[in-house]
């Protein structure tokens, strides 16, 4: 799903992971379907939430609104083949991994914020990518440059509303 379609589900909340304030990772059992899940959850966009309330859930049902969208995460980027990033993300080998060349774009300076940037890849073709990502003086000294970027598509699940049961 590509839009930001609100979907509601009921899970056990089974596992909160601070993931960088504001942002909380929670995982959900879904025993009657036999499978988990992994769902980020923003404290600063629902304030009615804390992480005291997270943590007083483990273990208890909650109902929860949540969008999913696909979003692509860097691996590495490359100009003139040599690797933007301090440190390029390693994946398993069954990983698909997915490349596009073009011209970098809004990464002129370099993320101040806890959450990241987002910078574009625009093809010859006028196709473009966006890669959410802590831009670096590295990567926006490269902005406007014809770069590489390998990258991975997953699942973001972002919960929207909260309701312990």
């Amino acid at each position: 799903m590509e839009n930001n379609e609100m979907l509601f589900e009921t899970g056990l909340l089974t596992q909160v992971e601070d993931a960088g304030y504001p942002m909380v990772g929670l995982y959900f059992d879904f025993p009657e379907r036999d499978f988990s899940e992994y769902f980020s959850l923003n404290l600063e966009e629902n304030h009615s939430v804390d992480i005291n309330i997270l943590e007083a859930s483990i273990d208890r049902y909650v109902h929860f609104g949540y969008t999913s969208v696909l979003e692509n995460e860097l691996v590495d980027l490359m100009l003139d083949d040599t690797s933007l990033l301090d440190e390029p993300m390693d994946v398993p080998d069954d990983v698909e991994l997915n490349s596009i060349t073009g011209i970098l774009s809004n990464a002129e300076e370099v993320t101040s914020s806890d959450l990241p940037g987002e910078f574009y890849i625009q093809t010859e073709e006028e196709i473009t990518e966006v890669f959410p990502y802590y831009i670096t003086e590295r990567i926006a000294e490269a902005n406007g440059s014809s770069v590489v970027a390998i990258y991975v598509q997953r699942t973001v699940n972002t919960i929207h509303s909260f309701e312990v049961q």
